[in-house]
């Protein structure tokens, strides 16, 4: 029988960050890790064509929510967010979403409709939560761009 893995908060953040970090090195990027304790990105990356670009990872080991700060909602260019989902089981695969920081910006403000109108039909508002991106409005977004675990959105 395979045991479940647990994670703390920081192992599972470590552990996605190297996992993408590995999946760009293996597809020719350069990477290296953001200097410090930067809540804005994680990954400092040199496409295979010489375009740079940053990369903010986010890591699940449950379908809720990714965590991005409040830094997310300030816009950057050349930002990309990769959510991570890791398996309770190592028998299964990672899953990886990629999207851009407007498609980020995007997503936060639908849920922030969203939970203006559940509040509004609650008749009271829902608790402010910290900056995030719930699992199942990902999974909604697919339907909309397609898939969002190509590497190949990332620049070229």
């Amino acid at each position: 029988m395979v045991e479940k893995r647990t994670h703390s908060n920081f192992e599972t953040h470590r552990a996605g960050r190297d996992a993408v970090a590995g999946e760009l090195s293996s597809r020719g990027y350069r990477v290296e890790l953001a200097p410090g304790k930067s809540p804005a990105v994680d990954l400092l990356c040199r496409s295979p064509g010489g375009i740079e670009f940053c990369v903010k990872v986010s890591c699940l080991t449950k379908r809720k929510s990714w965590f991005l700060g409040n830094s997310a909602r300030e816009l950057r260019d050349k930002l990309f967010f990769v959510l991570v989902l890791l398996p309770a089981s190592p028998l299964e695969r990672a899953e990886y979403y990629i999207l851009s920081h407007p498609q980020i910006l995007d997503t936060l403000d639908e849920q922030d409709r969203a939970n203006k109108e559940a509040g509004d039909e609650r008749g009271e508002p829902l608790a402010d939560f910290p900056t995030s991106v719930y699992y199942k409005v990902v999974k909604k977004l697919t339907e909309r761009f397609g898939r969002l675990d190509g590497w190949d959105k990332l620049p070229q």
